[in-house]
């Protein structure tokens, strides 16, 4: 606003976590982001694992946390029922359909790519607040 700058400015996921409001303080306000999880949902499963992460670190657990989160188990499942087999292991991966996970819903492309939707969020006077605008 200083600078008169009026056009939104879009940013990743990242962009959830307090350090951000601790750098920019108001500056940050207005700032708007995707996450692959409806923070809100109170009764789905990612929302139960959310809370189970948040009980044992004390802490609301981050977009990325979340990610590695769900990246973990997923491969660790596969590594597992392939017996660490590499080319097994990769397809395994490739077979993921509507895993209910903590970072939402997910399945993986042949290309390896993750497939979700999004929810898109903003930072309003210091609050990480949703849009209820999914994509």
């Amino acid at each position: 606003s200083e600078l008169g700058i009026t056009a939104k400015i879009l940013s990743v996921y990242e962009a959830e976590d307090p350090s951000v409001l601790e750098a920019a303080n108001e500056y940050a306000y207005g700032l708007q982001y995707f996450v692959s999880y409806d923070p809100t949902a109170k009764n789905d499963a990612s929302a139960a694992v959310r809370q189970r992460l948040r009980q044992r670190l004390k802490a609301t657990p981050s977009t990325f946390s979340l990610n590695a989160y769900d990246a973990t188990i997923l491969l660790s499942r596969a590594i597992y029922k392939c017996k660490a087999d590499l080319e097994c292991t990769k397809n395994k991966l490739h077979e993921v359909r509507n895993y209910s996970g903590a970072s939402g819903v997910i399945s993986i492309g042949q290309d390896g790519a993750a497939d979700r939707s999004f929810n898109l969020r903003e930072i309003r006077k210091g609050e990480f607040v949703s849009l209820n605008v999914k994509g």
